[in-house]
């Protein structure tokens, strides 16, 4: 039940839910059980089916608030299931010395302590800031509200302390900043209700279901331009791929070269990572392997496979690049691979050439690769390389990427 107006709570006046609210949308109806008082309020029920845990700011924190949020992360990670935060927290009161020191690092430690026990989001529905906003820099995800969400070490205050009278609050930690700057939020919602809309979409792809097999072969051999070196949207195949055409762009505004998604292919929750050459022409940049490094980093933690969509003729060179640290993030993509738990499926639809399909992991045995018809691979570029042996019907797209995510030879031309 959402807040009415008016309202004695604090997140009312402005516009947002409740900590009640944010836990009662959250969960499946009549699932949901919430407890507590103070400054946080507690919540166990379902998401879609899934066994999911949450905990919401209802007020400014203090060290003994700390050590509650702390004994919460504890239980999380015995139970071992998914824990979704919803973080709207003004300045600590009460912290100095320490005792806050001491309450900070229970809660900070128990926090960093559920890496790999389970999915973790973050959402920034208020500020995070100080001592706090290193919470949400363990979670697996984080969401924020693009209007009320504020991430920030100090701040603008402290910033203006310092001299920078003249930059902006959001500067500092707004969502525009992380979601398409920094890339550390993983999606960016316009109001409260969107944001646990999302975060329920989210742990909802997480989830296998049954679905029904369709291909059309006219939709597969349309989507590329005659010319091979045109820039296309890739959207539009991870649409066709997707069951039901549904799926999830996390980081959509950071790394535009290429898109991370969640979605289901044949019922089962894989990662897709798709070029797209309608930035760059699909060239990776510093900013592209870093996100993807990231969701693999993901789904590696969440047991998810991965699928890659890849038309991408190389990395991005220039001055700019290198300064980006361009070559440690290809290589930390190519480490992060090597770490996922199922081997990668990679198909090829145009080309894949250079230092990015190395560190796309193409060169890799372990990696299933499959290749559209006159697919270039190869570490030059342009139109070096040799074309890929056995290439796939693109009307047999679908079935051949179930096949190779359940280990099973593809089907041909």
């Amino acid at each position: 039940m959402l807040a009415s107006s008016p309202s004695p709570h604090p997140e009312a006046a402005r516009g947002l839910l409740t900590a009640e609210d944010r836990l009662r949308l959250l969960f499946d109806p009549g699932s949901a059980g919430i407890e507590g008082s103070g400054a946080l309020r507690f919540g166990s029920g379902l998401v879609h089916g899934r066994p999911v845990l949450a905990l919401a700011d209802a007020g400014p924190s203090d060290p003994a608030a700390l050590h509650q949020r702390a004994a919460f992360y504890r239980r999380a990670a015995n139970e071992g299931g998914a824990l979704v935060e919803f973080l709207d927290c003004p300045p600590l009161t009460g912290a100095a010395g320490t005792e806050g020191l001491a309450a900070m690092d229970a809660c900070l430690t128990a926090r960093a302590a559920l890496k790999g026990r389970g999915l973790s989001i973050t959402a920034l529905s208020g500020p995070a800031l100080g001592p706090m906003a290193l919470t949400p820099a363990l979670a697996d995800l984080v969401v924020m509200h693009r209007a009320a969400g504020f991430w920030s070490l100090g701040g603008a205050e402290l910033a203006h302390r310092l001299g920078h009278e003249d930059d902006p609050e959001a500067a500092y930690g707004g969502a525009e900043l992380h979601g398409a700057g920094t890339g550390l939020a993983a999606l960016c919602a316009a109001d409260d209700v969107r944001l646990v809309l999302e975060i329920r979409r989210l742990l909802g792809l997480t989830r296998p279901r049954a679905a029904a097999l369709a291909e059309s072969d006219e939709a597969y051999t349309t989507l590329l331009p005659l010319d091979p070196f045109e820039g296309w949207d890739s959207a539009a195949l991870v649409r066709l791929v997707a069951d039901e055409g549904e799926s999830l762009a996390l980081w959509p505004d950071h790394g535009t070269a290429l898109g991370c998604h969640l979605a289901r292919i044949g019922g089962q929750p894989v990662g897709l990572i798709a070029s797209n050459p309608a930035q760059n022409g699909g060239a990776l940049d510093a900013a592209a392997s870093r996100k993807a490094r990231r969701f693999v980093d993901f789904l590696a933690g969440q047991g998810l496979p991965l699928v890659m969509l890849l038309d991408t003729p190389g990395s991005l060179p220039g001055q700019a690049e290198e300064a980006a640290g361009a070559l440690a993030e290809a290589a930390a993509l190519r480490r992060a691979l090597n770490a996922l738990p199922q081997p990668p499926v990679a198909l090829v639809l145009r080309r894949a050439q250079g230092i990015a399909a190395l560190a796309l992991g193409l060169g890799c045995a372990r990696t299933r690769l499959l290749a559209w018809p006159g697919a270039r691979l190869g570490l030059g570029g342009g139109s070096e390389g040799a074309e890929a042996p056995q290439p796939l019907s693109p009307n047999q797209t679908k079935r051949a990427l179930i096949a190779a995510l359940a280990g099973q030879d593809t089907p041909q031309r």
